[in-house]
């Protein structure tokens, strides 16, 4: 009995005493702020675009728009609908990953001119963003830079758009059966 103790022990000291490859998760999970209307249903908060927009497909891809309609207030806006944006295929930019410093640096600082405010959108189709971007977004725009943002989920428009564009198919919204719709 004892020898059995001894070299479960032993296969224990000797098996963590070796250094093993250390994986880092990188990972965001999307927090979903929620507000109450004047009935007291939960509703979400109402902002979907910014003045620089990424939206994070899967691990890898990054596409990129600055198209945007702000509504801060006003009285018949359902806050639970995004505006449409008539987005299409050839208005997002895909950056890769080795990219998106340069691209951050030079393009966007390039649109931003002598304003250093900002309103960064970075959506996901999943809860859970697992895509690199991420940090390397949240640190360019985090650097001394006046910036506010939103981490969400995509808009139907911006997953049909996305999925034109990654499939290289037609992208047709009239004949798109949209199941939120949008704010008129």
């Amino acid at each position: 009995m004892n020898k059995i103790i001894i070299l479960i022990v032993f296969i224990i000291v000797l098996g963590c005493s070796g250094k093993q490859p250390r994986t880092e998760s990188n990972y965001y999970i999307i927090k979903h702020p929620i507000q109450k209307d004047s009935s007291g249903n939960k509703v979400p908060t109402g902002i979907f675009y910014g003045d620089h927009n990424f939206i994070l497909i899967d691990s890898t891809r990054i596409f990129y728009h600055t198209k945007n309609i702000f509504r801060f207030c006003g009285t018949g806006i359902d806050y639970t609908k995004p505006p449409k944006l008539s987005l299409k295929p050839e208005d997002l930019q895909e950056i890769t990953i080795e990219e998106l410093p340069l691209f951050l640096e030079k393009d966007v600082t390039k649109s931003m001119g002598q304003n250093i405010d900002a309103f960064v959108s970075v959506s996901s189709p999943n809860d859970t963003i697992k895509n690199r971007a991420i940090q390397i977004i949240f640190k360019y725009f985090t650097s001394g830079k006046n910036t506010r943002y939103i981490v969400r989920n995509c808009t139907e428009e911006e997953l049909y758009v996305t999925s034109a564009k990654i499939a290289n198919t037609k992208y047709d919204p009239t004949t798109i059966n949209w199941k939120k719709g949008f704010d008129h």
